[in-house]
C-alpha cells in the first residue's frame, strides 16, 4: 500500500493522478490502463511508466491521492474553527460539492475485490469518522456518544448523498441539512 502521497500541485504525477480520479468517480474502472489515461491527459504511455510502475500501483496511488484531496485536506481546513463552525464547514465543503464522490461508490465496490482497497478504505472512513468525533467532543459529548454520533453522522451523510447527488445545493437545501444533521445528533441552538 502507498502512504503518504505528495504530490506537489501541478507536478507530472498529480496530472495523472487527477485524470484518474476523475475517470474512476465516472467510470468505477479499477483497471486504467497507461494508454487509456495517456489519451485522457494527452501524454505519452511513457511518461506513465516513467511515474508509476505500474497500473497496480497507480491505482493506490490514485486512492491516496484521492484520499489527501477529499480528505485530509478538508479535515485540515477546518482544525482551527470552533466546533460548530467545523460542522457547518464540513456541510460546505461535504455536502455541497458533490463532485468525485461517486469515487468511494466505486472505491467500495472494488474493495470487495481487494484487499489492500478494503484496508484503504476502512483507514479513509475511520479518519472521516474519527474528524466527526473530534467535533462532537468537542461539543461536549461523552466517549460513548461520540463513537456513535461519528458513526450516525457519517452514515447519514453515505445515504444523504446517493439521495440528493443529482439536486443543485441550493441555500434551502444547506439549510435543511444543518437541521437534519443537528436534529440526528442532538445538537442545536
Amino acid at each position: 500500500m502507498v502512504k503518504n502521497v505528495r504530490e506537489e500541485p501541478g507536478s507530472l504525477s498529480e496530472d495523472w493522478l487527477k485524470v484518474g480520479v476523475e475517470l474512476f468517480s465516472k467510470e468505477g474502472n479499477p483497471h486504467m490502463e497507461a494508454a487509456m489515461l495517456s489519451r485522457a491527459l494527452g501524454r505519452s504511455s511513457t511518461e506513465f511508466y516513467r511515474l508509476f510502475k505500474d497500473e497496480e500501483y497507480f491505482l493506490y496511488r490514485m486512492v491516496e491521492y484521492w484520499r489527501k484531496v477529499k480528505t485530509t485536506r478538508i479535515i485540515e481546513s477546518f482544525a482551527k474553527l470552533s466546533y460548530k463552525a467545523r460542522l457547518e464547514k464540513l456541510v460546505d465543503m461535504v455536502f455541497a460539492d458533490r463532485s468525485l464522490h461517486d469515487f468511494l461508490f466505486y472505491l467500495r465496490k472494488q474493495a470487495q475485490k481487494d484487499g489492500k482497497l478494503a484496508t484503504l478504505l476502512a483507514d479513509i472512513e475511520e479518519e472521516r469518522i474519527d474528524s466527526t468525533r473530534h467535533i462532537f467532543n468537542g461539543l461536549g459529548f461523552g466517549v460513548k456518544e461520540i463513537d456513535l454520533k461519528g458513526e450516525l453522522l457519517y452514515s447519514f451523510y453515505l445515504g444523504w448523498y446517493e439521495r440528493y447527488k443529482y439536486q443543485p445545493f441550493t441555500p434551502a437545501l444547506r439549510k435543511q441539512v444543518l437541521e437534519q444533521i443537528e436534529y440526528l445528533v442532538g445538537i442545536g441552538d
